[in-house]
């Protein structure tokens, strides 16, 4: 997966392209890409891990992680505001 059609189905006549960062497919034989959920980035739509969130862009999906301030650190992954940022990392 990651990769579309773009003529539906693959066959020997067509090949398939890559999903740019920040898409992803969901099943086999798509002719569009799908965009990652907000809490997810990347070319394979990854959780973001603990630490960072990605709020999702309408257009074109959650391409990177962005890592909480130094000193921050998120409750659990696949965060996907700024806000969910607190605290101090290790106290």
């Amino acid at each position: 997966m990651g990769q579309v059609s773009p003529g539906g189905a693959a066959s020997a006549s067509l090949t398939c392209t890559a999903c740019p960062a920040g898409q992803n497919t969901t099943s086999t034989g798509q002719s569009v890409c799908d965009l990652c959920a907000p809490g997810y980035a990347g070319a394979s739509c990854s959780v973001c891990p603990f630490a960072s969130w990605a709020a999702g862009d309408a257009a074109k999906g959650s391409q990177n992680c962005t890592a909480c301030d130094a000193g921050y650190n998120t409750t659990a992954t696949a965060k996907t505001s700024f806000d969910d940022c607190s605290g101090k990392q290790w106290d």
